[in-house]
């Protein structure tokens, strides 16, 4: 029995609850049980990858309140009938199959839904505006994602993680973005995303993380992004970004990553950034700055982790133990100084 593959038992007069023994032949890749009578909940254990499972007319429950089905080949779309009637789920991974189509842009069923993993997969279309606002985790990364971000983004004042990169995402970031105090992580880096960056985003008390990179994003670093507190790492390399790095970025203590390489910034590297008493890496190269590296930042390189500054050979840096030039840009490597 161990070594059974498929199990198919439809059409019978099967009754009682469903067995969690039932879930226990590892081996069985397709278990269909339709067309019985078999009443009561799907056990709370049931996390299984790779098993195929129909239960179509039966009276089951569905008390599901957690579905892990990554990494399958599942294909085709996500019905409707799916979001609206798994009423008691919490937890949803499709990620790593084969799902194209939309994601459905319906009244999800569950009131409780916290976490929609869609990564790697052929999704299409656009960004429901009708996710639930229990979300507290969203992300459709490695998708075939058009139009824009809805507005709507701004309500799920439960959201801590938003991941969206590498889709052909356009138009602009919205500003309600910013009303997610809890938002700590939020990519949306290599999409067709443009426009100014918000001034709003300032107001992610939360926020750890944050990759714009690869986009279209045009103006000036906003000011206010130096109210990011616990921010550990920032990229917002390869947009269109000009005028000079803000010196409020020097209040941002945990910042381990920041990179603005790629960009049109202009003027001096702030004094400030040398406040980074967790830094490790800084990528500032192929801009149009000017100056030297500050004495604040040459500081950092004794006795921490800092490793490694991109700068453009314009830049002087006199506390570099090796400097590989390039035909665009320098790479400080840092050992002793």
């Amino acid at each position: 029995m161990i070594e059974l593959s498929y199990i198919h038992l439809d059409n019978n007069r099967f009754t009682g609850e469903l067995p969690e023994s039932a879930f226990f032949f590892y081996s069985c890749v397709e278990l269909t049980l339709s067309d019985n009578d078999l009443r009561g909940p799907i056990p709370q254990n049931f996390d299984r990858d790779r098993l195929y499972l129909v239960l179509g007319d039966n009276r089951i429950e569905n008390r599901i309140d957690t579905l892990n089905l990554k990494g399958n080949r599942f294909s085709g779309n996500i019905p409707e009938e799916f979001a609206q009637r798994l009423t008691n789920l919490r937890f949803l991974d499709l990620s790593q199959n084969l799902v194209s189509g939309k994601i459905p842009d319906v009244t999800w069923g569950s009131s409780n839904l916290e976490h929609l993993y869609l990564d790697n997969n052929k999704i299409q279309g656009a960004i429901p505006k009708s996710l639930p606002k229990t979300l507290q985790s969203f992300t459709v990364t490695y998708n075939t994602l058009t139009s824009t971000i809805p507005t709507e983004m701004g309500l799920l004042t439960n959201l801590e993680r938003f991941e969206a990169q590498d889709n052909f995402i356009s138009g602009g970031i919205p500003t309600e973005i910013g009303a997610l105090s809890n938002l700590m992580i939020l990519y949306l880096g290599y999409n067709r995303l443009d426009g100014t960056l918000p001034t709003e985003l300032g107001q992610l008390s939360s926020i750890k993380a944050i990759i714009f990179k690869q986009m279209a994003m045009t103006g000036t670093i906003p000011k206010e992004y130096g109210n990011w507190e616990n921010v550990w790492g920032v990229d917002m390399s390869g947009n269109k970004l000009e005028g000079t790095i803000p010196t409020e970025f020097g209040k941002l203590t945990n910042m381990q990553y920041l990179l603005f390489r790629s960009n049109l910034l202009t003027g001096r590297v702030p004094s400030e950034l040398g406040k980074f008493s967790d830094i490790r890496v800084v990528s500032l190269d192929r801009n149009f700055l000017v100056g030297s590296i500050p004495s604040e930042i040459c500081n950092l390189t004794v006795g921490t982790d800092f490793r490694e500054l991109q700068t453009d050979c314009t830049v002087s840096c006199s506390c570099c133990s090796t400097c590989n030039s390039g035909i665009d840009d320098c790479s400080a490597v840092f050992n002793a100084c």
